[in-house]
């Protein structure tokens, strides 16, 4: 009986952190389609691959949480990669983008920068006590979105969406805790800028 309820419990606490099941579906409950949306894998700047991956990860899983776009997975994105070769998504050449026709939304990312330096070049005795002996932590990402739903692809978002945040310095900047924090807070930036225009532009 006790396994019985351990196991129960386990199946609720995996559907508890997952995507909700409706969010996997092209379609609202009230039969409303979502902007489809590709999303191409993180390129990295940074030498950090597993960081951009988490990132990748992060963004997908907030979008698919979220519901209010339908992101095709990763093994059909994939497979289109494997028919177009190798190709650059910011240069100003878009062709690549046909591979994906059927969709409405293209999304490029690149992780550009995450580092540290140290906060401020004054003295720690003009400085308000919150701020003294502190590093502060950057992150950039890169963005490119093309609107696939005219007669020829249109580049409608491009920009570096930019966080910052405040370590001690006696603590490790890149501990993977603060990059957690950090990460969480530009995916929900981007997750709302993405979200944003797919539905204004319908």
């Amino acid at each position: 009986m006790g396994r019985m309820i351990a196991i129960c419990l386990s199946f609720l606490l995996l559907l508890a952190c997952g995507p909700r099941y409706g969010d996997f579906f092209p379609c609202h409950d009230d039969g409303t389609v979502k902007p489809k949306v590709v999303l191409l894998p993180m390129s990295d700047a940074t030498k950090n691959p597993e960081r951009a991956q988490e990132l990748m990860s992060g963004i997908r899983f907030k979008l698919m949480d979220r519901g209010e776009v339908f992101v095709y997975s990763e093994e059909s994105v994939k497979k289109q990669m494997e028919r177009m070769g190798s190709s650059s998504f910011f240069n100003p050449d878009i062709s690549f983008a046909k591979y994906f026709g059927g969709s409405d939304f293209i999304v490029a990312t690149e992780l550009v920068d995450y580092s540290y330096d140290q906060y401020g070049n004054v003295d720690d005795r003009c400085m308000p006590p919150h701020l003294q002996r502190k590093n502060l932590l950057t992150l950039k990402l890169r963005v490119r979105m093309i609107d696939m739903r005219g007669q020829e692809p249109c580049i409608v978002m491009q920009e570096i969406l930019t966080r910052h945040l405040l370590v001690p310095q006696n603590c490790n900047p890149l501990d993977p805790a603060y990059f957690y924090e950090l990460s969480s807070r530009l995916t929900e930036d981007f997750v709302m800028r993405l979200e944003g225009i797919s539905w204004s532009l319908r």
